[in-house]
């Protein structure tokens, strides 16, 4: 029988891809959301970090993408560390 805390402590359900919450663990990582450093960073056209960000607001019903980090790190989707992969 699963215990009631570890309930409380369980990540739900992620709505994102794979690909989304990469980008969204490297924004917190390089701490910044700046396109055109996490698309060098990640090896990447601009547009494609524009298009992922865009899905992500639209999956989690956020505003803006520091929104959507803060609710995928209060989520438990990513991790909040400063090391870059």
């Amino acid at each position: 029988m699963i215990e009631p805390e570890a309930l409380k402590q369980a990540p739900s359900a992620c709505p994102l891809s794979p690909a989304m919450l990469r980008l969204l663990q490297d924004a917190v990582a390089l701490g910044t959301t700046n396109n055109k450093l996490l698309a060098s960073h990640r090896g990447c056209p601009e547009e494609t970090i524009k298009s992922l960000f865009y899905r992500i607001n639209l999956a989690l019903g956020t505003k803006s993408r520091s929104e959507a980090i803060m609710k995928a790190i209060s989520e438990k989707w990513i991790d909040i560390k400063s090391d870059q992969h």
